[in-house]
């Protein structure tokens, strides 16, 4: 299955939950998420938005001169990741957290997302001098990121999230704001440190 197929189920998915409905809202119709056949879905994907109400509780910090629900290499500048991974933006008529966490992705649908925003920037990216380099990273509202100027992706320095808490024994992923938390821990002393990754991925050394 190819990521925009994998893309579209989805969409299919989380359409019927509020998903669409707000998807639509935000852009005064002009992005709707369920369509009959792949390509449907990613020309709308790709195609330039008249419209984004930034107005919106959980879309006042989306970049602001993003006019994409897809943009090839940005995930902070693809409209509908925005939404499916900013822990303010929910799928209800309130703006108010839904009860029922199968409303929201899971972490795998998120990273299907995210594989497929940069799968359209590949023909794009020169590999010369390539260096791969390990980081911990998470997409963050614009008040927790380096900037401060809109949503977007914050990493480790070190590229290593130590976990200082000892005997953590395992993580979940919480899917209301959509990222990890420790699962179990206990606080005697540990007899050596132990590292947790929140997330990896690969970057090009400027």
């Amino acid at each position: 299955m190819s990521l925009i197929d994998e893309v579209k189920t989805i969409c299919d998915r989380l359409a019927p939950l509020g998903w669409r409905d707000l998807l639509l809202d935000i852009t005064g119709g002009g992005l709707d998420i369920f369509q009959p056949i792949t390509d449907k879905l990613k020309a709308t994907l790709t195609k330039p938005l008249a419209t984004i109400d930034r107005t919106q509780k959980g879309f006042e910090d989306f970049h602001p001169t993003a006019t994409q629900a897809i943009t090839g290499g940005r995930p902070a500048h693809s409209l509908l990741y925005h939404a499916l991974a900013s822990l303010q933006v929910h799928p209800t008529v309130t703006g108010m957290p839904s009860q029922n966490l199968a409303h929201y992705p899971s972490f795998e649908e998120l990273d299907t997302i995210e594989n497929y925003i940069y799968s359209l920037a590949a023909d794009q990216v020169d590999l010369t001098d390539t260096v791969i380099a390990v980081f911990a990273y998470q997409y963050r509202e614009a008040s927790r990121t380096s900037h401060l100027r809109h949503a977007d992706f914050a990493y480790s320095r070190t590229g290593v999230a130590r976990c200082l808490v000892p005997r953590c024994t395992g993580v979940i992923y919480d899917q209301l704001r959509r990222e990890e938390l420790w699962d179990r821990y206990c606080t005697e002393a540990p007899g050596r440190q132990r590292r947790c990754v929140e997330r990896y991925s690969i970057v090009k050394r400027a």
